[in-house]
């Protein structure tokens, strides 16, 4: 499911995908050349770091609220 979100974000050519890019490739911490499209697994492990602190932030405030058993 990540994989085809991530391939049909590098065929997209709209002003949003391509700030979403630029935000992936951040949040991976990878270098990127100027001009040069990035990478199918530099996407991906951007959207790995904000998929992880998404949930990360759900178990803390299911934590908070008192459920114990989030599984």
């Amino acid at each position: 499911m990540v994989s085809a979100l991530v391939w049909r974000l590098m065929r997209d050519k709209s002003e949003e995908s391509e700030k979403l890019k630029k935000v992936l490739v951040k949040m991976s911490g990878k270098s990127q050349r100027r001009g040069v499209e990035p990478s199918a697994g530099t996407l991906l492990s951007g959207l790995f770091v904000v998929l992880t602190e998404l949930l990360q932030n759900f178990i803390i405030i299911c934590i908070k609220m008192g459920y114990n058993k989030i599984y």
